[in-house]
């Protein structure tokens, strides 16, 4: 926390991705008035040299000043360095699958200092002030294998998480626990990262902090978060509580400058082992990135776009044409790959089905001739396993409890097979580990501890993870 004459700051540094041999590294901060309050994005510009200001994290935020970043070995000597005056920028010539420390250095008219290397300080809504805090970022990454190497790993899948409530701050805290124990390399989230219920719509920086930023800052300077597009990510028409909601077609732009979706995945200046034929966006959301030789994931965009058609964006011909290609693409030496997506092609609700996209019709059948496995996705919050229904069976996932639940149990008709359910008494996410041809998925609860999880007739079993690549559950 930085006190200024008339205002605070508090700095923001996160890792926005990583690949085999490179990083892209993002900094940014959030602005409070004299009494603490949190300042919209509109009202920056009236501090004191903030003129011109009206952004303050991603993209296309205006420039904090020359930066150097530094990234350093496990002998703490610097190994690269990377001058600019944006907020963020691509370090390259890493070695794979090894572990850095990074700084960010501003140079300022006082003097250099280290954006963020103070104690940092938590944001409380409800009190409207900034509480000092013990906690410091780690600021250090391991880099992904290398493309021709295999490689086991364990990430985190969440989705439906930005309510800004206790619930989702109680799952971030659980992620954390579990990150320092399981050497966690990432998390993929499945849509849904701000609700206009949580009290903003999304489409301004500031309406971030308390539902991204602030909840996994001890996360997000170490592993990279992969997004995809939920419905409350755009304008998406429906209704909450009867309700209009406020979501806009800005949510999806802010997502992706806040995510850095451009620099990770089309501009200029990315590294080689990001190419160009691996993402399709504007508008929509579909990219790949690969982690080792034997593992890829597929993002898929199932929102609707109203400015484009008024189809789920995975129908678009232009993204239809690339999410064939990445789906029918000869899997060569991979083992597994895992597409995800916000809704689900196979739901039993209680408030969401599976007629409400084509996904099971059209994407599920091309999973199931291209030797998919296992599809992730959230919308429904509470936790489900279901298995299509061909003889080629595609082990479905629908997580959507990272912000909350619904207490009802499912009891909506679906054509998958039900394996397994869970969480309508708790927040969760899922923890999943890929050791060689075996995927294990487990659902944590934000208290830690396994998801209690029932069978199709609502009796609860006696297992806590379920498998794929074995038709036994445990």
């Amino acid at each position: 926390m930085r006190e200024l004459e008339d205002h605070y700051e508090e700095e923001y540094i996160y890792l926005a991705d990583l690949t085999c041999d490179a990083a892209l590294i993002s900094w940014g901060k959030f602005f409070f008035n004299s009494k603490m309050k949190l300042v919209e994005d509109r009202k920056v510009h009236m501090f004191d040299g903030q003129l011109g200001r009206h952004t303050s994290i991603g993209t296309n935020c205006e420039s904090y000043g020359p930066v150097t970043v530094e990234v350093a070995d496990a002998t703490s000597s610097v190994v690269q360095r990377v001058h600019t005056t944006n907020t963020f920028a691509w370090v390259t010539g890493l070695a794979s699958d090894t572990v850095y420390t990074y700084r960010v250095v501003v140079h300022e008219n006082r003097g250099d200092r280290q954006w963020a290397g103070d104690p940092l300080a938590s944001y409380h809504e409800g009190a409207k002030e900034l509480v000092p805090t013990d906690q410091t970022y780690a600021c250090t990454f391991r880099t992904f294998p290398s493309p021709s190497s295999s490689a086991d790993v364990t990430f985190i899948v969440i989705g439906d998480t930005g309510t800004a409530a206790s619930e989702q701050l109680a799952v971030a805290a659980a992620m954390e626990r579990v990150v320092a124990k399981r050497d966690v390399r990432f998390v993929i989230m499945v849509g849904d990262t701000i609700y206009a219920k949580s009290g903003s719509s999304g489409d301004d920086d500031f309406e971030w902090l308390t539902t991204y930023f602030q909840p996994y800052r001890m996360l997000i300077d170490r592993i990279p978060f992969y997004p995809c597009m939920g419905n409350h990510d755009t304008n998406e028409g429906f209704s909450f509580l009867g309700i209009g909601t406020r979501e806009k077609q800005q949510d999806r732009l802010t997502l992706y400058d806040n995510m850095l979706v451009v620099p990770r995945f089309m501009a200029p200046g990315r590294p080689p082992s990001r190419p160009d034929g691996d993402a399709s966006i504007s508008p929509g959301l579909f990219y790949r990135f690969r982690f080792g030789q034997g593992i890829e994931f597929v993002c898929l965009d199932s929102s609707k776009e109203k400015t484009v058609s008024d189809k789920r964006l995975f129908e678009f011909s232009k993204h239809q044409e690339w999410l064939t290609r990445a789906l029918e693409a000869p899997l060569g030496g991979l083992i597994w790959r895992i597409p995800f997506s916000h809704h689900p092609p196979y739901c039993k609700g209680p408030q969401h089905d599976d007629d409400e996209t084509n996904l099971r019709h059209q994407v599920m059948s091309q999973c199931e001739r291209n030797g998919v496995r296992t599809f992730f996705s959230g919308h429904e919050h509470n936790f489900q396993c279901i298995d299509s229904p061909g003889d080629s069976r595609v082990r479905c996932f629908v997580t959507g409890g990272g912000g909350g639940f619904r207490t009802s149990m499912p009891s909506i008709e679906t054509d998958g097979h039900l394996q397994a359910w869970g969480g309508n008494d708790r927040a969760h996410f899922l923890v999943v580990t890929i050791s060689g041809a075996k995927m294990t998925v487990e659902p944590i609860g934000g208290d830690g501890k396994p998801v209690p999880l029932f069978d199709r007739t609502n009796t609860p079993v006696s297992f806590t993870s379920v498998q794929v690549g074995s038709s036994v559950a445990h």
